[in-house]
């Protein structure tokens, strides 16, 4: 079966390392060719793309002429690539390949969003014009899926939720990373180490974590904050972090691509998204074997499936109590907690994830 994967940029976001692992995995089954195709940007997942899959960048310019110029790129791709299958994920890539199908064929056509929170009524409404073109309608939580119907983004006929997946095993707990993490920050083995992982933006609202954290740090001087990403709020948050005397005890580290060893080094992992759709980086967490504390954003409730550790967006009083109800765990409500999260978690493995994929593929492909 011939798959063509579609998203609109290969950057380090959640929503690319899941459609990167989706191609890997569908890559080493016997009768799959895979192709990833993406729209803008550099590709930052080059390390992490099989060699076996054909990547293609179709250079999308911003503007008008770009984006025609780019569609028509993608539509000889597509009649030169003939496939059985076209997956696409994001909104730029869906609106793109949706509108090529009217140029060429495509037997079977997959929209997958990542979010409820796309970016305003007129990309809404963009879905909700072109939906006759797709074949099915995917979003990575019940709530964004029910949201998308709700608004008429996509037709309840032929929509569902599809989870992300995540591998399991690079996630399972290590101690070998903890003195590493720690020791490059010059973090003490005694120092309780908070982390977030997340694109620094207005959508994982890290500025309530600082805030948070603060009230957490002036009770727990030992606490420490590591967070992992960049974006456009690196500023602002380094200003806060400044102006509530924290520099000694919060770090903003930037992107990595061994994520995983700043989880093993870390005692409580916290999300602090205004809007969000899987929260992938909540999974990722649990299977790390962490504590862990979410606003209820999205599909954060449906990934942590524990109320007991969820708090209001934008509520940095409660995300502090959490905090501090996590420090003082006794050792077996720690075990517990954490023994919870790790068999939670495994409704997202990847393998289970796969098969609904390859269950959607050949029964419309």
């Amino acid at each position: 079966m011939k798959i063509v994967l579609f998203i609109t940029g290969l950057g380090i976001g959640g929503a690319e390392r899941v459609v990167v692992n989706l191609a890997n995995r569908l890559v080493k089954m016997p009768g799959q060719s895979i192709q990833l195709i993406f729209l803008t940007g550099e590709n930052r997942q080059a390390i992490n793309i099989d060699p076996a899959i054909k990547v293609i960048a179709i250079n999308m310019k911003r503007g008008p002429l770009g984006f025609f110029a780019g569609l028509f790129r993608i539509v000889l791709l597509l009649r030169s690539i003939r496939p059985d299958i076209a997956h696409s994920h994001m909104f730029h890539a869906n609106i793109a390949i949706r509108i090529s199908r009217l140029f060429t064929k495509i037997p079977f056509l997959i929209s997958t969003e990542h979010n409820k929170n796309i970016g305003g009524y007129y990309r809404m409404l963009a879905y909700r014009l072109t939906d006759w073109l797709s074949d099915l309608n995917t979003n990575v939580s019940r709530e964004a899926t029910d949201y998308f119907v709700h608004t008429k983004a996509f037709d309840k006929r032929k929509s569902l939720t599809v989870y992300n997946g995540i591998e399991l095993s690079k996630f399972k707990p290590s101690s070998d990373n903890i003195s590493t993490v720690r020791s490059r920050l010059g973090i003490a083995e005694s120092c309780f180490v908070i982390l977030n992982v997340g694109r620094l933006t207005k959508a994982k609202d890290q500025s309530l974590l600082i805030k948070a954290f603060s009230i957490f740090h002036s009770k727990y001087s030992h606490s420490r904050l590591i967070v992992v990403g960049e974006g456009e709020e690196e500023g602002r948050l380094r200003d806060l972090i400044h102006a509530e005397e924290l520099s000694d005890a919060a770090f903003l580290v930037g992107s990595t691509q061994c994520v995983e060893e700043y989880y093993h080094g870390s005692d409580c992992f916290v999300l602090s998204s205004a809007w969000e759709g899987f929260g992938l980086v909540i999974a990722e967490a649990m299977a790390a074997g962490l504590p862990v504390i979410a606003t209820d954003a999205g599909g954060c409730s449906e990934v942590l499936d524990n109320p007991e550790y969820l708090v209001e967006v934008g509520n940095s009083i409660q995300l502090a109590e959490l905090m501090e109800k996590v420090i003082l765990l006794a050792p077996d409500q720690h075990h517990e907690l954490v023994n919870r999260n790790k068999e939670s978690v495994k409704r997202f493995d990847n393998n289970t994830i796969i098969k609904s994929w390859l269950r959607i593929y050949k029964n419309e492909g």
